[in-house]
């Protein structure tokens, strides 16, 4: 189970690179592109600035389930200096536990959420003849909070500070 684990973070590891570099990559190009249009012909594209929001939007979450996994994250450590062993193993374990909680509650009420903009068919911006739906655009939150219970769900069960 635990190699099962180690292979699924992999390969979870190298498709949210692809999908922030990608991400970055477009937001970099678009943001360019909106630019050179707005500033040397006096136009740009209508859909492009909302679309933008959007793609940062994908981002930030994108980036919380990356530095979930990366253990960048921000953290309060009261107790990592004044507990040592078995204890410390402890709140360590509890605190990925808390964690794996609210990122599981934040997938279930932004799953929910996305849910409602589905039902409710708001629509995001129209490009082209085309209407593109909020509801696939804000995919990502459920995505990464899933992603980051999964990580911290692994913190528990595989790693502690002390052993890596």
């Amino acid at each position: 189970m635990k190699k099962f684990l180690l292979l699924t973070e992999r390969k979870i590891d190298l498709f949210e690179k692809a999908v922030l570099l990608s991400l970055l990559f477009s937001m970099t190009f678009l943001s360019f592109l909106q630019f050179f249009l707005r500033f040397f012909f006096n136009s740009g594209l209508m859909w492009m600035d909302t679309f933008l929001r959007y793609l940062v939007l994908n981002t930030a979450m994108f980036s919380v389930a990356y530095v979930s996994q990366k253990g960048s994250h921000f953290a309060l450590e009261l107790l990592s200096k004044k507990v040592q062993g078995k204890s410390l193993i402890f709140f360590e374990k509890s605190a990925y536990f808390c964690a794996f909680l609210a990122s599981s509650i934040l997938f279930l009420s932004s799953l929910y959420f996305v849910k409602a903009e589905y039902e409710s068919v708001s629509i995001a911006f129209s490009a082209f003849g085309l209407e593109v739906r909020a509801f696939i655009l804000q995919l990502c939150m459920p995505i990464s909070f899933f992603l980051s219970s999964f990580h911290f769900f692994n913190k528990m069960l595989l790693q502690t500070k002390t052993e890596q």
